[in-house]
C-alpha cells in the first residue's frame, strides 16, 4: 500500500506538475517581447515570450548527453537565458506509468546520471537525475488517454 501523501509532498507534486506549464507560459515579466513568428507550421510561440515550442528537439539540445525515450516529441522548447531551465521535452510514449518511468530512468542511469529525489503518487511520478553537466527532472503522468512524459533539463 502506498503511504498517504502529506501536505508537503502534495504541494511539491503540484509545483512540479505545473513547472512545465509555467516555464512555457512565459509569465513573470513585462520586459519580454514577442518574437517574430516562425513560418513553420509545427512551431508555436507563447504570447509575450521568446520561447518557441515545436514538435522537434530545439536547436542546441544535448541529445548525445541526455538520452530520451524512443518516442515522438509532442512538444519541445529551449528556455531563455535566466529562465530557470534550458530545455523542455514532452512525449507521449506507449506503456503504463510504471514502465515508462522505469524505461526513462534506465536510460539516464546507463548514461551515468545519478538518481536523486523521487516521488511516487500512482499515476504521477517524478524523478530527478544529475550528472556533472545537467540536471534532468522527469515527470510521468498517466491519464485516461495515455501516458505523458515531461523532461526539464538544466545546465549546471
Amino acid at each position: 500500500m502506498t503511504p498517504p501523501l502529506t501536505l508537503r509532498s502534495t504541494s511539491l507534486l503540484a509545483v512540479l506538475a505545473l513547472l512545465p506549464v509555467l516555464a512555457l507560459s512565459g509569465c513573470g515579466g513585462d520586459e519580454r517581447t514577442a518574437a517574430a513568428p516562425d513560418p513553420s507550421p509545427s512551431a508555436t510561440f507563447v504570447p509575450e515570450s521568446r520561447i518557441k515550442v515545436s514538435a522537434a528537439l530545439p536547436q542546441g539540445f544535448p541529445k548525445d548527453d541526455v538520452p530520451l525515450l524512443d518516442s515522438p516529441v509532442a512538444a519541445a522548447s529551449a528556455g531563455e537565458p535566466g529562465s530557470g531551465y534550458a530545455w523542455s521535452v514532452v512525449m507521449q510514449p506507449a506503456g503504463d506509468v510504471e514502465d515508462v518511468v522505469d524505461d526513462a530512468g534506465d536510460l539516464l542511469d546507463e548514461a551515468g546520471y545519478a538518481a536523486g529525489a523521487k516521488t511516487d503518487a500512482g499515476r504521477l511520478q517524478v524523478r530527478r537525475y544529475d550528472n556533472d553537466d545537467y540536471s534532468v527532472s522527469l515527470t510521468v503522468v498517466g491519464t485516461e488517454t495515455g501516458t505523458s512524459v515531461t523532461y526539464l533539463i538544466t545546465e549546471k
